[in-house]
């Protein structure tokens, strides 16, 4: 937990008004604030790990939340770490459609 804690700090930093959506495995996964939101808005069951909000879904998941947080007026950073040589972010936005997931 404590590297994806640090990398959801530096993507946090780099995206602050933005809710914030990381690949972990095959999961994506939202924390505090995030894991909140979508709790509210996405209907998600939120955990705590070591003192920290959690909430994910399945990897093939991500175009149907993603679309619900776009169609909600929602910026939404989505971040691949790990899973290539380098970290990959993605930001969507209300009115400008992404060519693809």
């Amino acid at each position: 937990m404590a590297e994806a804690w640090y990398t959801h700090e530096s993507l946090r930093r780099d995206y602050p008004e933005a809710v914030l959506i990381m690949r972990h495995g095959d999961f994506w996964e939202m924390y505090d604030e995030d894991a909140e939101l979508a709790v509210r808005e996405l209907g998600l069951a939120m955990t705590v790990r070591q003192g920290t909000k959690v909430t994910g879904f399945p990897g093939v998941a991500l175009d149907v939340y993603l679309l619900r947080l776009v169609r909600n007026r929602h910026r939404v950073a989505v971040a691949w770490t790990g899973q290539l040589p380098h970290e990959s972010v993605m930001v969507v936005t209300p009115g400008v459609p992404p060519r693809e997931l």
